[in-house]
């Protein structure tokens, strides 16, 4: 209803704002609800093998760095030998080379 001035009343503003919900709109908000909530529970277990995941390439990061320590002190090692080695077979030339040529 409008009032004397042309505008609509309070009533009638308030009619024409109402909207009716309908059981097919409350079945498909229920739907996607739903809908949702699965992609959640879904993305909180992928999340939770990643965590996992995560937690054993740290773990395997750390063997791995380990290992690479282990490797540098060997190949140290085994270069100091050869730097004496080297020297054993100098000194071995020069020593005994000569019996060994005649």
């Amino acid at each position: 209803m409008a009032s004397r001035g042309g505008k609509p009343t309070g009533r009638a503003k308030h009619r024409s704002l109402k909207k009716t919900v309908r059981h097919k709109d409350t079945q498909l908000l229920n739907q996607n609800g739903s809908a949702i909530a699965s992609v959640i529970d879904v993305l909180r277990g992928q999340l939770a093998q990643l965590e996992k995941e995560i937690v054993a390439d740290r773990a395997g990061v750390k063997a791995y760095q380990v290992e690479l320590q282990h490797l540098d002190r060997q190949k140290v090692e085994a270069e100091e030998r050869l730097v004496t080695n080297r020297e054993w077979a100098k000194q071995f030339d020069r020593d005994i080379g000569p019996f060994e040529r005649k």
